[in-house]
């Protein structure tokens, strides 16, 4: 028995291949064994174009689509439609939609968290300055950035396991904000209740900016970050 993916793909093959033949005029009979000789080349094609659409790609429309709608907004056919392809692009990625799911947020902690961390490090080797960098660019306004990141955090007071990754994810960033002002000479205990306000100001940011509020300026955050890196 054919599984609904293949049944689907087949049903596409064969109204497109009829599309053709009526807009042709020609008649089934002369053209059935040409159409069945080059099925299986149009099969090669066909892997070609979902190959050529990477799953990045998938997962940067799916995290725009859950900035912008919620959860309830990353479906397979918008994004389909978005992205300028059929159905079967997804599924040359992806199993079902839950997998899309699961896989996005996985991206998101990589991008938004992992990517941001090796970057600052690569920056300087100052611990001051990698949190003067970081903080500028954690906090550099950014619509999409801002309603993603909501947008996961209301998505994960309904699913626990999402719920699992935004607390992994908190955590990790307010251990590496606390890294670097004990890096810069603060006690540990002082850095880690100063990471915590750092970060929390963050997340207020975020919601600050999403509801019309000004992006805090430039010159703030360096007064932010020098009050920060000040001696108890």
């Amino acid at each position: 028995m054919r599984s609904p993916r293949a049944e689907w793909a087949i049903a596409s093959v064969v109204k497109q291949v009829a599309i053709i033949i009526d807009e042709l005029s020609i008649s089934t009979s002369h053209t059935l064994p040409y159409v069945l000789h080059t099925l299986p080349y149009v099969r090669l094609l066909d892997k070609e174009i979902m190959a050529a659409l990477a799953e990045r790609d998938w997962l940067m429309a799916a995290l725009a689509a859950l900035g912008n709608s919620g959860v309830q907004g990353v479906r397979v056919e918008t994004l389909a439609k978005q992205l300028g392809v059929t159905k079967g692009s997804f599924y040359h990625h992806f199993a079902k939609r839950q997998v899309l799911l699961d896989r996005m947020v996985a991206y998101w902690q990589r991008i938004a968290t992992e990517q941001v961390i090796e970057q600052t490090n690569a920056s300087t080797t100052d611990a001051g300055e990698r949190l003067l960098n970081l903080a500028l660019f954690v906090f550099e306004s950014r619509v999409d950035y801002d309603n993603i990141e909501s947008a996961i955090r209301e998505w994960a007071a309904s699913a626990p396991q999402v719920a699992e990754v935004v607390a992994a994810v908190d955590a990790k960033r307010i251990a590496y904000v606390a890294e670097l002002l004990r890096g810069a000479q603060i006690p540990p205990d002082v850095a880690q209740r100063r990471a915590h306000l750092m970060y929390r100001a963050l997340i207020g940011e975020y919601t600050w900016r999403r509801h019309g509020g000004e992006p805090l300026s430039k010159e703030a955050l360096r007064d932010m970050v020098r009050l920060l890196l000040v001696s108890p």
